[in-house]
């Protein structure tokens, strides 16, 4: 993720040089919002994982 923001940063800076990288700016925002859609994913697919193995074990408890 950091490489896409990294690429962001890099032509929002040549559009506010003059330079027409709008297509391209369109187009890294859309990679970003990709990857931290798929880091949110990553993420809920872990905790789930972990609730699966606290319940497996007995030790998922009602509080």
């Amino acid at each position: 993720m950091k490489q896409v923001e990294l690429r962001l940063e890099e032509l929002q800076t040549r559009q506010k040089a003059g330079m027409n990288v709008t297509a391209e700016l369109v187009s890294a925002k859309l990679d970003l919002l990709k990857a931290k859609g798929d880091l949110l994913t990553a993420v809920t697919d872990w905790h789930a994982a972990e609730v699966k193995l606290h319940l497996a074990m007995g030790l998922l408890v009602r509080q």
